[in-house]
């Protein structure tokens, strides 16, 4: 019928950019919430175990589960910021690619420009933090507390004391940076099938 109008449905592979946006910024939110559940975890468990460090023997018996708990989070912390860099570029290259492909295929179909937009922007000043706390605060943190550590395992508890004030003195920082970064993910994900391209209508 002429003038009739019908769905064009997207292919998989045109839908490909949108379903690695959702993986990409599902694994960045799992990496925040996963970092989260341990630390929420770890450090109480450890306290009410009462854990002791032989190598830590100059430190009190009942502040020792401290040091097994940083220990333990450090890797954790490693672990985590790996996956929300990995899901921050990858979130990236999927915007990227989809920007080039809606600007091959016109405004036909194209979703309400302005949640695209803020999904953009919220997936990028999300990357920012994730640059900001990988390649910024992170290495501060932990070079802080491999000072204490080392402080505490030779007996020096005034410099590990001083290695410690200056790890808490950046880890309000470490975790309002995190707070921020999920807001952001988990509201670019919540914004994922609304800014998906739908599939328009033609003649």
């Amino acid at each position: 019928m002429i003038g009739a109008l019908r769905t064009s449905v997207p292919s998989p592979a045109g839908r490909g950019p949108e379903v690695l946006l959702v993986l990409a910024l599902a694994a960045w939110t799992a990496g925040l919430l996963a970092a989260a559940v341990a630390a929420l975890n770890v450090f109480p468990v450890l306290r009410a175990l009462q854990v002791q460090v032989p190598v830590y023997h100059a430190v009190a018996e009942d502040a020792q589960w401290r040091f097994a708990a940083s220990h333990v989070m450090e890797g954790v912390f490693t672990a985590t910021d790996m996956l929300t860099v990995i899901g921050a570029l990858l979130a990236i290259a999927a915007i990227a690619v989809r920007h080039v492909r809606a600007g091959r295929r016109g405004r036909a179909g194209a979703p309400s420009p302005g949640l695209r937009r803020v999904q953009v922007l919220c997936i990028l000043i999300g990357a920012g933090l994730v640059a900001l706390q990988v390649g910024w605060l992170a290495p501060q943190m932990n070079r802080a507390l491999r000072a204490q550590w080392a402080s505490a395992a030779a007996g020096d508890l005034d410099a590990a004391a001083e290695a410690r004030t200056t790890f808490n003195r950046l880890h309000p920082t470490a975790d309002l940076l995190h707070r921020v970064q999920f807001l952001l993910v988990a509201g670019a994900l919540a914004l994922a099938p609304l800014a998906a391209a739908p599939g328009g209508f033609r003649r």
